[in-house]
């Protein structure tokens, strides 16, 4: 309450309304500019995944396997190596 011969708030109140009202309008400031970088950021990667062939699109652990990673399935350039079979068929006895 005011005195009935105080003139109002006290500079130290004064001082104390605008630190609080400058220092919460930056963190609000700060807090929209994030939100804004995380949503585009979030636009960019769902455009970017749907532009993707599907051996560019990331694996299990978010890497992606570009077209020269791929393995390739005899594709004639890399020469197959195998050991040869020497094991009988195992049937099951009834």
């Amino acid at each position: 309450m005011l005195n009935p011969g105080s003139r109002g708030l006290s500079s130290s109140a004064k001082v104390g309304i605008g630190v609080g009202v400058s220092v919460s309008g930056l963190l609000l400031i700060v807090a929209l500019v994030v939100i804004f970088v995380l949503i585009r950021r979030n636009r960019a990667k769902k455009l970017a995944l749907a532009k993707m062939d599907i051996q560019d699109k990331p694996e299990l652990f978010g890497k992606a396997i570009t077209k020269y990673q791929a393995p390739s399935e005899l594709s004639g350039i890399k020469p197959v190596h195998e050991m040869d079979d020497t094991s009988q068929p195992v049937e099951i006895g009834g």
